[in-house]
């Protein structure tokens, strides 16, 4: 029953990216986002005299085997930065900075994630892997809120570099969890 429901989320992700020319970046510690990767429409109703950018970013779910011998479905959860989505009024060296720690956070996010599915698999407990993901995609967004509002969007450069020292030790913290293979019983 569980990999029903994880398959609802896996299927939307892999038929988005086969039946549209929509380019998806895969968080990488060192392919960096460039500006040309900001390529979706700028949402007018947020330009106010001000350079805007958004970073769109999901857990995307690859299908990777089933392990007939065991009964389980494995899967790879990554960070995919959606390129169609994502935009930038005005490519700026300090915003695309910011920007791409937003993408590193939700790398961060991803790991922790992972981690806890791994723990919950440890102690045998049911994974709702749509549940697990909102959950941390909430935690998320309620820390990259704060991100956005410490920082200024990177305008305050003392915050912002303590920022990305702090999501680079936390990335370097759950460093074991970044190529981590996810195997739920079918």
């Amino acid at each position: 029953m569980i990999i029903y429901r994880f398959l609802f989320f896996v299927i939307p992700i892999i038929l988005a990216s086969q039946q549209e020319d929509y380019e998806y970046l895969y968080w990488s510690d060192t392919e960096k986002l460039e500006c040309k990767d900001f390529q979706g429409p700028i949402d007018s109703a947020r330009i106010n005299d001000q350079v805007v950018a958004f970073a769109a970013s999901v857990f995307g779910t690859k299908y990777i085997q089933i392990d007939s011998s065991n009964d389980l479905a494995c899967y790879k959860i990554m960070s995919v930065f959606k390129c169609h989505k994502s935009y930038m009024s005005k490519c700026k060296i300090n915003l695309l900075t910011h920007e791409q720690f937003h993408f590193n956070l939700y790398e961060l996010y991803n790991r922790k994630l992972k981690e806890h599915l791994l723990k919950k698999l440890k102690c045998n407990e049911e994974i709702n892997i749509i549940k697990e993901s909102e959950l941390y995609s909430l935690k998320y967004d309620s820390v990259t809120y704060m991100y956005d509002l410490e920082t200024r969007h990177g305008d305050i450069l003392i915050e912002q570099k303590e920022w990305e020292e702090r999501i680079l030790q936390e990335l370097s913290d759950l460093s074991n969890y970044r190529e981590v293979v996810i195997c739920i019983p079918s």
